[in-house]
């Protein structure tokens, strides 16, 4: 991968992931139901995993093969 094919940290796909992760930590702390956290937890670790896979595929997104 070249240095300009590299994903900023302003990248959509990382913003979200880093909302989320927020989002899932405040959930926490405020000691919302183990369900909303779990569900947030869970959406947090999609939102990373789509992000790095973006990154690691020089921003061309990849779908599951089924």
């Amino acid at each position: 991968m070249k240095p300009d094919d590299r994903i900023m940290p302003d990248h959509p796909l990382y913003l979200q992931a880093r909302d989320a992760h927020r989002d899932y930590l405040e959930a926490k702390e405020r000691g919302e139901p183990a369900a909303t956290v779990d569900r947030l937890r869970l959406i947090y670790e999609a939102q990373m995993k789509a992000a790095t896979e973006y990154h690691l595929h020089g921003g061309t997104p990849t779908l599951p093969v089924q």
